[in-house]
């Protein structure tokens, strides 16, 4: 038998959506409640995790009462960017500390320390990933040698969360303390080729194995709710996976050498599905694991972070940016950021040739130096698996105009394949079918369209080495 009604908490950076989806992955009710993202000058960019816990709480509430009586939720799933981090007494379930933000400059002093010594060789090698300030590895570093100074207990007699897992943690009366592999992969705490976290890095930070979940697979839970007003006890609680996953669900088989690019309300991710072979290079990327249903395979990843950049510029959002339409300009204004993986501190600059210029031409110049900063990157992707992307692959959690992936694709110089993310949550529908028990539901194609290259490749080129030229001069010299 199929599934029936299926609640989704996806966790976002300051709010949280809950939605009610049926067996076809049709969504019946959504809610959404909003948290307050905080700032201390001690310890960084935080949440409270018992604010966002009641968040949650209210908007699951609120689905529940405007279900008809008939309709009934027979499973749960979880998604979020696992981008947080806080310490729990596992045995009353107290948060000891705020949900720290891992996209935060705290570690920055710690890194600096560390980024000309034989460490981060050592630690390259075992998480595949290149050592970041931003990495959880590096923040929990900053707390057990100078955050817990504000914070009286010892990291060591206590355990390890996310904000995802602190909700499932609660969500089963206490009792579920597991984590998805392929979250644990992003973490910058994990060893690849084990599929673990790191036991040289815990002996480092003197903590033991005990402080961190179980890991399992990310549609392989079987826990069920306990002890959560206002859910029934007893509910199946299917998956816990990282967002990432969601944006890879789209085709049941995707072949080697396909890429991803996802925009969200703060970055610009980059993925490419390199199998299951993992290769050392002296300079790479990084790598994660995604894992869908039965099948698993390696990424190379990289991200750019727009929204602090965006926020700098201009007085909305950048997901309003987003929205809007574009046609294409051939102005004399670039702008030129920072385009180190994983450890920019958000630099940038505005060269303006014209003689006037209005929001219109900032937000222009904004999208084609991030677009710009993708094509840079594409090149360290090619190096690293030896491949050129075959098939380029765009998601986006929100709404992303049209135009604005003309604008990808006439700096890129490839066909885009835009997938319809309004069938992603019948996705998730099937991966649970998959890897249970229950029946198989047939797959129907995702929609999609594709947009080819306007732009003519000699005048993109002359575009993008111009922009070149500039990111050269104020960041490489």
């Amino acid at each position: 038998m199929g599934t029936k009604n299926l609640l989704l908490i996806d966790l976002k950076t300051n709010y949280v959506d809950v939605l009610i989806l049926n067996k076809n992955g049709k969504i019946l009710e959504t809610q959404q409640r909003s948290f307050d993202c905080l700032k201390s000058e001690h310890y960084g960019a935080y949440v409270d995790a018992n604010e966002c816990l009641y968040a949650t709480r209210s908007a699951i509430n609120s689905v529940i009462l405007s279900m008809p009586k008939k309709q009934s939720i027979d499973h749960i799933g979880i998604v979020g960017n696992m981008d947080t981090f806080l310490f729990c007494d596992k045995t009353s379930g107290m948060v000891l500390t705020p949900s720290f933000f891992l996209d935060d400059n705290r570690a920055f002093d710690i890194f600096m320390t560390m980024k000309n010594t034989a460490i981060v060789k050592d630690y390259e090698s075992i998480t595949q990933q290149q050592l970041s300030w931003n990495s959880l590895f590096l923040n929990l570093k900053w707390f057990v040698e100078k955050g817990a100074d504000f914070f009286p207990f010892s990291p060591s007699n206590n355990v390890y969360m996310n904000l995802e897992l602190y909700l499932l943690f609660n969500l089963t009366g206490l009792a579920c303390f597991k984590q998805d592999v392929t979250s644990a992969s992003y973490s910058g705490f994990f060893d690849l080729n084990k599929q673990e976290y790191s036991s040289i890095m815990l002996k480092d930070l003197k903590l033991n194995k005990e402080c961190f979940p179980n890991l399992v697979a990310p549609f392989s839970l079987n826990e069920k709710t306990k002890g959560f007003i206002p859910l029934k006890d007893g509910i199946p609680i299917r998956f816990m996976t990282h967002s990432s996953v969601k944006n890879w669900l789209f085709e049941s088989n995707i072949p080697v050498g396909a890429f991803n690019i996802h925009i969200d309300d703060a970055h610009i991710i980059l993925e490419q599905h390199i199998g299951l072979e993992i290769n050392n290079y002296d300079s790479f990327p990084s790598k994660s694991l995604i894992l869908k249903g039965k099948e698993s395979f390696f990424c190379l990843k990289d991200l750019v972070s727009v929204s602090k950049v965006s926020n700098n510029l201009l007085s909305f959002s950048f997901s309003d940016i987003l929205k809007k339409q574009f046609s294409f300009s051939n102005s004399s204004a670039w702008l030129v950021m920072n385009a180190e993986e994983f450890n920019s501190l958000h630099e940038f600059a505005f060269i303006n040739r014209n003689v006037l210029h209005s929001d219109d031409s900032l937000e222009y110049a904004l999208l084609e130096g991030l677009f710009n900063i993708v094509r840079l990157k594409l090149a360290t992707f090619e190096k690293s698996s030896n491949r050129q992307p075959h098939t380029f692959y765009c998601t986006s959690s929100g709404f992303v105009h049209d135009s604005i992936w003309q604008m990808c694709a006439d700096i890129l110089q490839h066909p885009l394949v835009i997938m319809n993310m309004n069938q992603s949550a019948s996705r998730l529908i099937y991966e649970i079918n998959n890897d249970g028990n229950d029946d198989q539901i047939d797959l129907k194609p995702m929609e999609s369209k594709i947009i080819t290259p306007q732009q003519d490749p000699i005048s993109s080129y002359a575009r993008y080495q111009t922009w070149l030229s500039y990111y050269k001069k104020i960041f490489k010299n």
